[in-house]
């Protein structure tokens, strides 16, 4: 994935609207395709610029690891050579006057789900059944 902000509008300043919150279930290395992100990153009030940067740094996680993001942060991820899984559960948090603009299970095709093992699909099914969707 190319690097980019989940803010959607980068803006400066010390006070973060919109935080995620990732609680990984599997390994992520940079072998399987872990995130990078670039510190400092989220007070640039800018867009993240494509292409490689040198400042950006691999987050390595074990299964249980939680990691917290100020959503302006410029993240990436790497190639998955491994060709394993990785899981990880993500909340976002957004201050009260802000609306939540984030609905994973609506954004995930029908293409992209019957692709998926069949282990996977559970979770797809049980956002949608929990949501009234399907």
């Amino acid at each position: 994935m190319p690097y980019h902000i989940d803010s959607f509008i980068p803006y400066g300043g010390d006070y973060s609207s919109v935080v995620q919150c990732m609680l990984f279930l599997n390994h992520s290395t940079s072998q399987n395709g872990c995130t990078l992100a670039v510190p400092g990153s989220h007070k640039s009030a800018a867009y993240a610029p494509q292409g490689f940067n040198p400042q950006a740094v691999a987050i390595e996680a074990e299964p249980g690891d939680m990691v917290v993001v100020d959503s302006r942060i410029w993240h990436a991820t790497l190639a998955n050579e491994a060709n394993t899984s990785r899981w990880a559960l993500i909340a976002t948090f957004c201050r009260w006057y802000i609306k939540q603009s984030y609905d994973y299970p609506r954004v995930l095709s029908r293409a992209v789900f019957d692709g998926l093992k069949d282990d996977e699909k559970w979770f797809w099914v049980l956002l949608n059944s929990a949501t009234g969707r399907i």
